[in-house]
């Protein structure tokens, strides 16, 4: 369902494409890749919608965690748009995230250097475990690349 919805999304002309590379340490040590599309708001702030895949390989067993993201973007550069968007943007972005699988839910914080670059800090709630794996829950780190798509 949230896949067609990303698909049918990116028909439309005022989103953009994006492509999301990151590394994510929640419990363990994850690579987190997919797809995504943004856009810029009348305030100039703008909303990105993720859907990604967390790939790790932990006691004996490789795990993909599918995950829903939706991130807010604050323009902190009162004559632009957000970066990749419009080329007058600030050195830093601050984000607010959150990404949701069918085990965990996790709101995060994110300091974004251009828009593209991102350091993120996060606390992974879980709700359900994932059967034989160890815990999601506790605190998230990562850094990744949102990176668009021309």
């Amino acid at each position: 369902m949230v896949c067609c919805w990303i698909t049918s999304s990116l028909a439309q002309p005022s989103w953009k494409p994006i492509f999301n590379l990151a590394y994510i340490n929640s419990g363990g040590n994850y690579l987190q890749v997919g797809p995504g599309v943004s856009k810029v708001l009348a305030n100039n702030h703008r909303i990105d919608m993720s859907i990604t895949a967390h790939m790790g390989y932990m006691k004996e067993h490789f795990i993909v965690v599918p995950e829903a993201g939706f991130v807010y973007v604050f323009n902190t550069y009162n004559q632009g748009g957000p970066m990749f968007l419009n080329s007058n943007d600030a050195l830093f972005l601050f984000k607010l995230r959150t990404s949701v699988s069918p085990w965990s839910v996790t709101p995060d914080g994110v300091i974004s250097l251009f828009g593209i670059i991102d350091f993120s800090l996060g606390y992974t709630y879980e709700f359900k475990t994932y059967k034989d794996f160890k815990s999601l829950d506790g605190i998230r780190l990562g850094i990744g690349f949102a990176i668009p798509i021309p």
